[in-house]
C-alpha cells in the first residue's frame, strides 16, 4: 500500500468494503493484516478521525457455510477498522451503511453515529438495538425492519427519543394495530421525533398511533407515505394534521395496491384526512389515479387545496382527472407527470365537439397554470399529447408551454401550428397562438 501522508488536510474518509461469494484469495491472517495496515494509514492522516463514510456490502447468492464464513470475516475486518479508527474517540461523524448483521460485537468500538443505513437480512432485534443505541446522535436513519415499534420502544417498553433526527426512511414494515411494546401511558405519549423534517415511508404506516408526527408539526416539511383506511382512521382519531402551525410543504401519496379492497374507509373520513393533510402543502405528488380521484373528491367537498403550486401526478391519470384536479388547485403553476388517455368522460365526446366542451366546462379553471412537465413519452402518444396541450390551454388562460424530452420526436411546434390552421381547434386559434411563442 502507498503512503497517504501527503494529504494532510483530508476532511472526509470514504471506505467501501465489498465481499461476495467468490472465495477469498490468501490466508485469513493476510487479509486481516492488510485491513490493519490500511486502517493505520487512515489514522496517519490526522490525530483525530476525519468525517468518515463507511459502507459495507456483502453480496451472496447462497447461505452455505462458505458464505457465512466470508460474512463473519467481513465483520471481523470491519470491527478491527472501527477499533483502530475510533477506539479512543468518544464523538465523531460517521455514516454507516450495512446489511446482513450477524455479530453485534462488530460495532463495539463505533463512535456516536450521525447517519445509519441498515438493509438486508439483519436480525430485527440486532438492527433495532443498534439504532436505539445511537438514538441521541442520529440525524439521518434509513432502515428496513418489519416491526417498527422496536425503534421507538426499548426492550423494557420505555420510549426511545431521537432528539436530532431530521430524516427517516422506513421500508419493509408491517402494520402494528396496538402499541404492545409500550409499558406505560407516558411511553405511548412520548415525542420520539421532535425535529423530524423529512419522512419517507416506503411501506404501510407501521404504527398504531401518530407517534411519527407527534410534536414535529413545526419542523416536518416532506412526507412520502402509503395511504389506506388504517392510516386514515389513525390520523383522524389522533387529529394528526389538524394543527394550524404545520409547515408540511411537500406531500407524496401512493396507494396500498396490495390490498385494493381496503382502501380509504368512508368518504367523510377520507375527505377530512386529505384536507387536513394537504392544507399547507405547496407541492402534491400522487402515484395512482385512484388516489387522485379520492383527493379531488375530498377537495370538492371541502375547501380545496389553496396553496398547491406544483402537482405531480401518476402516469396513469386521464386528461379528465387532470382537468378536475385543476378545479380545486387555484394556485397551481406547474404540472408534472404524464397523461394517458382522455378518460371515459371525454372519450364519448366527438373530436369536433371536444374543444368546445372543455372550453365551456373547464373555462379558466387553472388561472395560474403555466407549465406541464413530462420526463419522457413514446411516439405512439405524440398525436394525443398535442390534444392534451391544446385542451389544457383552453382551460388555463396562462398556460404557455410544455417541457418534454425528447421534444424532437414530438415535433411540437409544427403539430400545434397544423392543429390551429385546420380542424376543431382553428376557431380558438387567436387564444392558443401563445403556445407557439413559448419554447417547448
Amino acid at each position: 500500500m502507498g503512503d497517504i501522508k501527503c494529504f494532510p488536510f483530508v476532511k472526509k474518509i470514504i471506505v467501501t468494503i465489498i465481499t461476495d461469494d467468490i472465495v477469498f484469495s490468501g490466508a485469513k491472517s493476510n487479509i486481516i493484516n492488510n485491513a490493519l495496515e490500511f486502517a493505520n494509514m487512515l489514522m496517519s492522516v490526522a490525530s483525530t478521525p476525519a468525517t468518515a463514510r463507511i459502507k459495507c456490502i456483502h453480496k451472496r447468492t447462497q447461505m452455505d457455510g462458505e458464505n457465512r464464513e466470508h460474512g463473519a470475516l467481513n465483520e471481523e475486518i470491519l470491527g478491527l477498522l472501527f477499533k483502530i479508527l475510533y477506539g479512543n474517540t468518544k464523538h465523531a461523524t460517521l455514516h454507516l451503511s450495512y446489511s446482513n448483521i450477524q455479530n453485534p460485537s462488530t460495532f463495539d468500538h463505533l463512535p456516536l453515529l450521525s447517519s445509519l443505513e441498515l438493509r438486508g437480512e439483519s436480525s430485527p432485534d440486532m438492527g433495532a438495538s443498534l439504532v436505539r443505541r445511537f438514538a441521541s446522535t442520529l440525524q439521518c436513519l434509513r432502515v428496513s425492519i418489519s416491526n417498527a415499534n422496536m425503534l421507538i420502544y426499548d426492550v423494557d417498553g420505555k420510549a426511545v427519543v431521537y432528539p436530532n433526527l431530521q430524516y427517516l426512511g422506513l421500508s419493509d414494515c408491517i402494520r402494528n394495530t396496538t402499541d404492545m411494546n409500550a409499558s406505560s401511558s407516558n411511553a405511548s405519549n412520548a415525542i420520539s421525533f421532535p425535529v423530524l423534517r423529512s419522512a419517507n415511508l416506503f411501506s404501510l404506516y407501521p404504527f398504531a398511533d401518530d407517534v411519527l408526527f407527534r410534536g414535529n408539526t413545526k419542523t416536518l416539511e416532506y412526507l412520502n407515505f402509503v395511504i389506506n383506511k388504517y392510516a386514515v382512521a389513525t390520523f383522524n382519531r389522533c387529529k394528526t394534521f389538524e394543527s394550524k402551525d404545520k409547515v408540511l410543504r411537500h406531500v407524496l401519496i401512493s396507494d396500498d395496491w396490495f390490498n385494493d379492497d381496503t382502501y380509504f374507509g368512508t368518504e367523510a373520513e377520507t375527505n377530512k384526512f386529505l384536507n387536513n393533510l394537504v392544507s399547507a402543502a405547496e407541492r402534491l405528488s400522487v402515484s395512482a389515479s385512484v388516489v387522485a380521484k379520492v383527493y379531488v373528491t375530498a377537495a370538492q367537498n371541502g375547501q380545496g387545496f389553496q396553496n398547491i403550486k406544483l402537482f405531480e401526478m401518476g402516469s396513469n391519470m386521464s386528461l379528465f382527472d387532470a382537468l378536475c384536479a385543476l378545479t380545486v388547485l387555484p394556485a397551481l403553476v406547474k404540472v408534472g407527470g404524464g397523461i394517458k388517455g382522455f378518460g371515459s368522460e371525454l372519450e364519448n365526446i366527438s373530436q369536433e365537439e371536444l374543444p368546445g366542451y372543455v372550453a365551456s366546462t373547464f373555462r379558466d379553471i387553472g388561472e395560474n397554470l403555466q407549465v406541464w412537465s413530462m420526463n419522457s413519452f413514446t411516439s405512439q402518444y405524440a398525436a394525443q399529447i398535442i390534444d392534451y396541450v391544446l385542451l389544457l390551454a383552453l382551460a388555463s388562460p396562462k398556460f404557455r408551454r410544455i417541457e418534454i424530452t425528447p421534444n424532437t420526436v414530438l415535433n411540437y411546434h409544427a403539430r400545434v401550428a397544423e392543429a390551429l390552421e385546420t380542424g376543431p381547434y382553428s376557431k380558438y386559434a387567436s387564444q392558443l397562438t401563445r403556445l407557439l411563442d413559448a419554447a417547448c
